[in-house]
C-alpha cells in the first residue's frame, strides 16, 4: 500500500513538472530563435540589460 502511494505521488509530481517547465522551455526557445537567417541568437536577451531606456 504505501509503495503505491509512493508511486502515484511520484508520477504525479513528474506530470506537474512538466507541465509547467515545458512552457517556460517554449519561452526561451522561441525568444532566441531568428527567423530571418535561421539557428539561435541570445541578441534579444541582451538587448534587455544593453538598452538604457529599459
Amino acid at each position: 500500500m504505501k509503495s503505491s502511494k509512493v508511486l502515484v505521488r511520484g508520477t504525479l509530481w513528474l506530470l506537474f513538472g512538466l507541465f509547467f517547465l515545458f512552457p517556460l522551455y517554449a519561452m526561451a526557445d522561441f525568444s532566441n530563435r531568428n527567423l530571418i537567417a535561421g539557428g539561435r541568437t541570445g541578441q534579444a536577451w541582451a538587448n534587455l540589460v544593453a538598452d538604457e531606456a529599459l
